[in-house]
């Protein structure tokens, strides 16, 4: 399970811009373990602020079942840009197969 967790905070990073407050974002997969327990794997986390420059999301598409194998389609936004991503779950950890750039602005 890919997962988005976000925590805002009432200060702003910048405080020449009061309105603009700081974020904390994670995200990461949920995979299970051998012992059925879930684990956290591909951790990334970003301290932001309103604007999110930096910050990189995914939104899943599809899932595939191959051969014994699971791979996800995910759709990963940035600021400016996004990509295209194969990924593989495995209990191992997750693999990125495949990244194309989707364009930006």
């Amino acid at each position: 399970m890919y997962f988005l967790a976000e925590k805002p905070y009432r200060t702003s990073r910048v405080p020449s811009d009061p309105q603009c407050k700081a974020v904390t974002i994670m995200t990461g997969w949920l995979i299970h373990g051998d012992d059925d327990r879930l684990l956290v794997q591909t951790p990334r986390i970003f301290l932001t602020d309103c604007d999110g420059k930096g910050v990189r999301t995914a939104e899943p598409l599809a899932a595939l079942h191959l051969s014994n194998r699971l791979f996800w389609l995910l759709q990963e936004h940035g600021y400016e840009d996004e990509s295209y991503i194969v990924a593989e779950i495995a209990p191992s950890g997750v693999r990125y197969r495949v990244s194309i750039n989707g364009g930006g602005c």
